[in-house]
């Protein structure tokens, strides 16, 4: 891939906006109500947080492996002024 980081494209500092709304509201209900609405089995959360990050760097994954196709050039295009960083943390083969 790119390394330990690689430089997010406005997706990825979309996502991360979007969803930190999220996550923020689902804390004040938790807080309201006293129920678990921040616990990672929230379907609600897993759909809108966990899913479309998942899919992200599995996009991300994939075009790393395929540089000249046109995902690629559109991700290289995505990243050329996006100010966000994305981490990607994985097991070690072993």
């Amino acid at each position: 891939m790119c390394g330990d980081s690689c430089r997010g494209s406005y997706v990825s500092v979309f996502l991360g906006v979007n969803q930190m709304s999220l996550v923020k509201a689902m804390q004040k209900l938790q807080s309201a109500t006293k129920m678990p609405f921040g616990h990672p089995y929230n379907p609600l959360l897993f759909l809108l947080v966990v899913l479309p990050q998942k899919a992200y760097l599995a996009c991300l994954r994939w075009i790393s492996r395929h540089p000249t196709a046109k995902a690629a050039a559109l991700h290289d295009k995505l990243t050329y002024y996006a100010s966000g960083y994305v981490t990607v943390v994985a097991k070690p083969d072993s």
